[in-house]
């Protein structure tokens, strides 16, 4: 198998919000508008929005392929790790943020002949932890609301000021994709390469006894004979 012009975007026209968790420790206080007791609490961890995250794109940048392996039961398993380029779009207290980051797209599932055509079911995975310098703009009075203690029901807005040290970004991509596909054009041809010769023969002769789908070009459930007389049928070289 190989993988050529892989491809794909995580957001399309939609954004995420950017959260950074605050983490507050103070004593018991009193606020007057609206007259309120809070009691003291020591790392109470609240999310604080900062920003967006506008656009998670990745792209192929070097050849990537794996084997079909045969599982018996008329599927194939495969494992194809693909090189690309992961572009990240952000927006962070103000501040613009585009990286581009090299990392490895991580493809595995299942191929199966469903009525004339060839199903793809696979799972696609990536993560990635950046490091963040120190330097960012600081928050300056930044609202947050909490929820009053006595009387409950009401809320009081807390004016956060404060600096971002150095920090850590991690990114997750835990999905799947499905395809439906045609078989190769070329009939007999197993590597895709629009030709017919020693090299299909050599992969169908690995996966001779199995039950295909793929090889199985008579449609009879079984790699046989029968397959290798419709591959020299159509030889090419």
């Amino acid at each position: 198998m190989t993988v050529e012009g892989f491809s794909i975007d995580l957001f399309g026209e939609d954004e995420a919000d950017l959260v950074t968790n605050l983490t507050l420790t103070y004593s018991t206080f009193r606020t007057f508008s609206p007259n309120s007791l809070y009691i003291g609490v020591n790392g109470l961890t609240i999310p604080l929005p900062i920003g967006e995250l506008s656009k998670i794109v990745a792209a192929q940048t070097g050849p990537a392929g794996g084997i079909a392996v045969p599982q018996g039961d008329g599927t194939s398993a495969f494992l194809i790790a693909v090189p690309c380029d992961f572009t990240i779009q952000a927006s962070a207290v103000g501040q613009s943020f585009d990286q581009v980051i090299p990392a490895v797209f991580v493809l595995a599932g299942r191929i199966e002949s469903k009525a004339g055509d060839v199903l793809l079911t696979t799972t696609v995975a990536f993560e990635h932890s950046t490091e963040i310098p120190a330097g960012l703009p600081g928050l300056e009075s930044q609202p947050l609301g909490l929820p009053t203690i006595l009387p409950p029901g009401s809320t009081a807005n807390l004016l956060v000021t404060g600096k971002f040290g150095a920090g850590t970004a991690s990114i997750a991509v835990d999905g799947s994709l499905v395809a439906i596909g045609s078989p190769v054009s070329v009939p007999g041809d197993m590597n895709g390469d629009g030709l017919v010769n020693g090299s299909d023969v050599g992969a169908l002769l690995r996966l001779w006894g199995e039950a295909g789908p793929l090889g199985d070009f008579t449609l009879d459930g079984v790699i046989d004979g029968r397959d290798l007389a419709y591959m020299l049928a159509y030889w090419t070289n």
